[in-house]
């Protein structure tokens, strides 16, 4: 029996939730369960009464909970911990979602000697963004992975927390135990940030390091999506990704999201030689918006392009770098090479790019005969005839052209 719930921002608070709890005790046969509450302003009492329902459900083998954006805090975690701990032994799939819930240490603590007993589960998704959750927590959760021998499919949110280098080093430990894993996701980004002294994620070149070098155990992965934005990352984290690179050779779908960085040539030298490697993706996103990257980056980035010959979906962004036509000229000509292509999404804006250039790098693109879908970004003085290349694109049915913040001169 399978039990979908979806009250997300209904506002049920504590009695709701309470309500909710008592139908749950009649339904302990039950073998999935998918309960989704973001945002109900509930705490501890609401919290309670759900952690005693999901205790009684011996059978679960599924479980999928959403409290995000409520008043859980380390005591509500602790809770919802002990019952995990009961049922966790059956799960084959579990689905955490506490994203803004001012969580701390000491509630990471108790949800990862709850992970601990779920031995069994083959996917997990957890989802820990906009808390208080530092180096320890981290470690606590790794230690409680380490029991979880049959994962294929790992997602961890950990955006907007306060982890630094020591807490990547305990992912990176984690991942050399993951042996199996296919799929892997992880979200360390660092939000611009409206306080100074609020907390930050800041793992650096040694986090990152740690990190990947965690990676090179995952030889059998087919999914593979990383977000650093805003780490304190140079071109020595940069490298240590582009060495991974290599041996993911079985990837399919290649995510890598780096802005806010300072990242140059190097380090992008570095990616595009890794990305040479893999011959068989089929979806690749790369964002290098906002940091220092050159011509030779640029070039590096295109030329690891060229041998995608199966590629059908490509997101690149580097907007805000210090790339001119040349650098622009070969990532153009790399795109050109992925003739399989059905999806683009391109940003190149805020470089020093001309429009003569983007008129010619327009009627490239137009070359691609299998492209459906277009979504591209175009900076400085932006003229009649830019536009007018758009229209021998007569094979993509849709097209996003990007203006904003430009100079557009429509007149022929």
């Amino acid at each position: 029996m399978y039990i979908y719930f979806q009250f997300s921002q209904n506002k049920i608070e504590d009695l709701g939730a309470q309500i909710l709890a008592e139908f749950l005790l009649k339904c302990q046969n039950i073998s999935e369960l998918s309960i989704h509450l973001l945002s109900n302003k509930f705490g501890y009492s609401g919290i309670s009464k759900l952690a005693k329902s999901i205790s009684s459900m011996v059978n679960l083998k599924f479980l999928e909970f959403d409290l995000g954006q409520n008043y859980v805090k380390d005591i509500g975690l602790s809770v919802l911990s002990e019952a995990l701990s009961i049922i966790g032994n059956n799960l084959d799939h579990l689905k955490i979602e506490l994203k803004y819930n001012s969580i701390c240490d000491k509630g990471a603590l108790s949800l990862g000697k709850a992970l601990g007993q779920c031995s069994q589960i083959s996917t997990l998704l957890l989802n820990i963004e906009l808390n208080h959750i530092g180096n320890n927590g981290v470690d606590a959760i790794e230690k409680g992975l380490s029991n979880c021998k049959n994962i294929k499919s790992l997602a961890i949110y950990l955006a907007d927390n306060d982890i630094q280098e020591t807490g990547a080093s305990s992912i990176g430990k984690l991942l050399s135990n993951c042996t199996q894993i296919i799929s892997f996701k992880i979200d360390l980004k660092q939000s611009f940030k409206i306080f100074q002294n609020e907390n930050s994620n800041e793992i650096g070149d040694d986090g990152l390091q740690s990190i990947s070098e965690g990676l090179s155990n995952c030889i059998n992965l087919i999914t593979l999506e990383l977000n650093f934005e805003e780490n304190q990352i140079c071109d020595e984290g940069a490298f240590s990704i582009g060495n991974a690179l290599s041996i993911f050779t079985q990837l399919t779908t290649f995510i890598l999201f780096i802005d806010r960085n300072h990242i140059g040539d190097d380090g992008a030298i570095s990616i595009g030689q890794g990305l040479s490697s893999l011959k068989d993706l089929i979806k690749l996103a790369l964002s290098f918006n906002q940091n220092d990257i050159k011509n030779q980056g640029a070039s590096s980035i295109g030329a690891g392009l060229n041998n995608f010959s199966k590629l059908q979906s490509l997101e690149l962004f580097m907007r805000e770098n210090c790339i001119d036509n040349e650098g622009a000229k070969d990532i153009h000509f790399g795109i050109n090479k992925c003739q399989n292509l059905t999806e683009l999404k391109l940003s190149l804006i805020k470089n020093k790019i001309t429009n003569e250039f983007n008129i010619s790098a327009i009627k490239d693109i137009c070359d691609l005969k299998n492209l459906i879908i277009l979504e591209i970004q175009l900076s400085g003085v932006v003229e009649y005839f830019t536009l007018r290349a758009l229209q021998d694109c007569n094979n993509i049915k849709i097209i996003n052209l990007d203006l904003s913040q430009n100079t557009v001169n429509l007149y022929k």
